[in-house]
């Protein structure tokens, strides 16, 4: 009986030593936290860029006890992750390797300011983001500017951060001589300390050309930062906000991303988000030839069957609303019941903007008034006549909402008011799912320029 009990004893001691040799040789990263004195109940983990194709720390932890581990069978790149808390909407980010075991703790109710990990490079980025933290005011104050209606060029934007700008590149200098350079931390600092030493200018056409060289797209490791998105953004802020000058900027973007790269799909997903903006004049077109050339038609195939028959019919519906084509027809009765005809209503004015809203609708609320104020402008500018064709679009809405709006907004001038019933196929005709849309027509009900905005259509209308 000893013999059997000492023989079982030992069959578990080897268990739980193959057990943990087992743990070590397969896990691939391991997080540890351990919490003292704080409010909340839970943290969850996560990766600054979603990618189900190459795992990233994604898990909530409970703090029903103490100490919580967070760990993974399948190697990862090595990237920017944060702890983020739901009650305070905290987020402390750290540097994750592959291999690595990083402990963090925190205590008491300033978590920024009570946490430490083992690791030197992560205490160095808590003091980074502590310093950041520092000079929240000056971005409150920023914000608030913007609230007042206050423009700022790039120009005078880096000079509103210079004091921030300054403290945290120095900050980042200092750091880079003591982090190794395959580091995601380093990799990380040195991208955001070149951004710093570029303000886009549309005129300097020669610092445009060398922008890009400074970075490498194709980097695994800056693809799991949020840098990435702010070297695209940085560069194509220094282009107009016209298609064809968007298009060649993507151009330059999109060939120096090899399409092999992990980092693909999201450039090329960034980049066709930012040439379907209102804001820029013949979107359409530009998204149309960013969406065939590097999504649809790419040598790679990035984009499995069903993205790509979804693009194919977004497509397909924007083809037929570019310049040349005629708007399709809207005849629908008013708020009067009297029948509104789109063709016969344009034949009366030099141009007609197409207008969906919804009175419900706080953006549409905000917006029309300025499109409208724009638009009165520029027929005294211009000495143009302009029709406004205004769809209510708004299945739940009821006459007196609909009504209240109009006389609100003082839309009254060379407007025609039509209600859109819910099952109608101008929605899906018009890509109309969501308000407020516009649209630019001549007298002929061509389509001039799809999906304005209050900018877009005074560029359209200074190109004349």
């Amino acid at each position: 009986m000893k013999r059997n009990y000492k023989t079982n004893t030992l069959k578990l001691l080897l268990f739980i030593f193959l057990l943990t040799i087992n743990v070590k040789l397969f896990a691939q990263y391991q997080i540890k936290l351990n919490v003292s004195n704080i409010t909340e109940t839970s943290v969850q983990i996560r990766g600054v860029l979603f990618d189900d194709k190459n795992y990233l720390a994604k898990d909530t932890l409970d703090f029903a006890k103490k100490q919580f581990n967070s760990s993974s069978k399948t190697a990862i790149i090595g990237g920017l992750y944060y702890l983020y808390f739901p009650v305070s909407k905290t987020k402390i980010y750290f540097a994750l390797e592959n291999k690595d075991t990083i402990a963090i703790n925190i205590s008491g109710k300033d978590y920024l300011a009570s946490v430490k990990s083992n690791k030197v490079r992560n205490n160095v980025f808590f003091d980074y983001q502590r310093l950041e933290q520092s000079y929240n005011w000056l971005d409150s104050a920023y914000a608030k500017e913007l609230q007042l209606q206050k423009k700022y060029s790039f120009k005078q934007r880096a000079e509103f951060f210079a004091e921030k700008t300054k403290a945290l590149s120095d900050f980042r200098k200092k750091a880079l001589l003591s982090i190794p350079a395959n580091n995601v931390l380093h990799v990380y600092f040195k991208t955001l300390n070149q951004l710093d030493e570029w303000i886009p200018d549309r005129k300097n056409f020669a610092g445009r050309a060398s922008f890009l060289k400074k970075f490498d797209l194709n980097s695994k490791k800056i693809l799991f930062t949020p840098v990435l998105k702010e070297v695209l953004y940085e560069y194509y802020s220094s282009f107009p906000l016209v298609s064809d000058s968007l298009m060649k900027a993507m151009d330059q973007v999109l060939t120096l991303a090899n399409c092999e790269e992990k980092a693909y799909p999201f450039i090329f997903d960034y980049s066709s988000k930012i040439v379907s903006n209102r804001a820029i004049l013949n979107n359409g077109k530009s998204y149309v030839y960013v969406v065939e050339k590097y999504g649809i038609n790419s040598p790679c195939k990035f984009l499995d069957k069903n993205s790509v028959s979804s693009y194919k019919k977004e497509l397909d519906k924007l083809k037929m609303q570019n310049s040349n084509l005629k708007a399709p027809n809207i005849i629908l009765p008013d708020t009067l019941k009297n029948t509104q005809n789109l063709h016969e209503f344009a034949k009366k004015y030099d141009f007609t903007v197409i207008i969906f809203y919804a009175p419900s609708c706080d953006h549409c609320q905000k917006e029309i008034p300025i499109m409208e104020q724009t638009i009165a402008t520029l027929e005294k500018q211009f000495n143009k006549r302009i029709g406004r064709f205004a769809i209510c679009n708004d299945p739940d809405s009821n006459n007196e909402d609909w009504n209240k709006f109009i006389r609100t907004h003082q839309l009254n001038t060379n407007y025609a008011h039509v209600n859109l019933p819910k099952d109608s196929k101008l929605r899906e005709l018009y890509d109309a799912f969501s308000t407020p849309i516009y649209f630019l027509i001549d007298s002929d009900s061509n389509f001039l320029a799809r999906r304005i905005s209050p900018i877009s259509i005074k560029r359209y209308f200074s190109t004349l």
